[in-house]
């Protein structure tokens, strides 16, 4: 008998573990990575020597995204809408304007001023706009998807 080519099977159930703590453990990474970047940033580390890390994080969402809408998955909690899409670009708006105000603050220690609250209130409409674009972007491709895959597992009975 040949060790080399004999391979263990894994049952379904253990499958769907392994599938399972896979995805966990990508989520913990990436949230990790996340919070990496907003210490670094908060520290004063500049945005030269991060720049590897957000990296990642862009190529990982990137990849996770593009895969979802590929397979007609959005979130397992929440809905595809419009609502949805603007409170979660409101949310990560409020998170970025929060960290660039924090280090500017603290770890630049500049003075709140209109000129910077204005160009941190230019900084977060700008990425408020990108990120409602791209989850808008996100659930038309998603609808247009799933309409396909459901016509396919329909045309299949």
């Amino acid at each position: 008998m040949n060790d080399k080519k004999e391979s263990y099977k894994m049952d379904e159930m253990q499958k769907l573990q392994l599938l399972k703590l896979e995805g966990y453990s990508f989520w913990i990474a990436f949230w990790a990575l996340c919070a990496a970047v907003v210490i670094q940033a908060l520290i004063g580390t500049s945005f030269r020597e991060i720049a590897g890390e957000m990296a990642v994080l862009l190529i990982a969402g990137g990849c996770i995204a593009v895969s979802c809408l590929k397979n007609g998955l959005w979130a397992q909690n929440y809905r595809p809408s419009a609502k949805t899409s603007a409170a979660f670009s409101g949310g990560a708006t409020l998170a970025l304007g929060a960290v660039f105000a924090v280090r500017s603050i603290l770890v630049l220690h500049k003075p709140i001023a209109p000129d910077l609250a204005g160009r941190i209130a230019l900084l977060m409409a700008a990425a408020f706009g990108a990120c409602f674009g791209l989850l808008e972007l996100g659930r038309a491709i998603y609808k247009r998807r799933r309409e396909r895959l459901d016509d396919v597992e329909e045309g299949g009975r």
